[in-house]
């Protein structure tokens, strides 16, 4: 069986030895269909979502399969992605977790006396290093413990930043 990847879909090759019946209800359910002018597998999905659980699945199945150098490829790059992201997430929830590295607290705390003249509370600066760090989040917190100032604070950062990636 080969996997391949024609404009972003996965297309399984050569199959028909190594598959079962309900091998092909599992394709079938993923969305693959055959194609009859190439013979092959073709699904409608986008490879960045069935192609990791396809070789879930074969790996599952102990079916063997190889990859072809396009789809190996693409395959490298979203295991890149997963594993920054896990990365990623580690260090937001060290972050959230009171486990900040001092320089980056002492860059941070710079940023502040340089660019916010409110002065914040300690419990603010942990939230405002936290969401700066992972751009993508919320605050919810009781009414008086300084959203405003923390989410204001985050965007100004986010601001200078943009601006200066501009340049």
């Amino acid at each position: 069986m080969i996997i391949d990847i024609i404009k972003n879909k996965v297309a399984i090759h050569e199959y028909e030895s190594q598959l079962k019946s309900y091998h092909i209800q599992q394709l079938d359910f993923w969305g693959f269909k055959f194609d009859k002018d190439t013979k092959i597998l073709v699904t409608h999905l986008e490879y960045k979502i069935i192609l990791p659980k396809l070789l879930a699945y074969l790996n599952k199945e102990k079916i063997s399969y190889k990859l072809t150098h396009l789809s190996q490829a693409k395959k490298d790059s979203l295991q890149k992605v997963k594993v920054e992201f896990e990365n990623h997430l580690k260090k937001a929830l060290e972050y959230k977790n009171g486990k900040i590295n001092s320089n980056e607290l002492g860059v941070f705390i710079s940023f502040l006396g340089n660019n916010i003249p409110r002065k914040l509370k300690e419990h603010q600066i942990k939230a405002a290093l936290h969401l700066s760090y992972i751009k993508h989040g919320a605050n919810f917190s009781v009414p008086g413990s300084g959203k405003t100032s923390v989410v204001l604070t985050v965007f100004e950062k986010l601001r200078l930043e943009d601006r200066k990636s501009v340049v």
